[in-house]
């Protein structure tokens, strides 16, 4: 009856992998505390889904 269940769950799955994912950045970012490397990881990260 409803063919989108599917993929609106797929979407989900991914949508809680990026909060996870963000999140566990942002531990360890406050653990390392460096700037730099924040930055670049971000800039990985954005060109990661770019291609994605």
């Amino acid at each position: 009856m409803h063919p989108f269940v599917r993929k609106s769950s797929k979407r989900a799955v991914l949508a809680v992998g990026l909060v996870v994912g963000t999140a566990y950045m942002l531990e360890a970012l406050k653990i390392k505390k460096k700037e730099e490397r924040f930055s670049v990881i971000i800039e990985n990260e954005s060109k990661l889904w770019q291609g994605a």
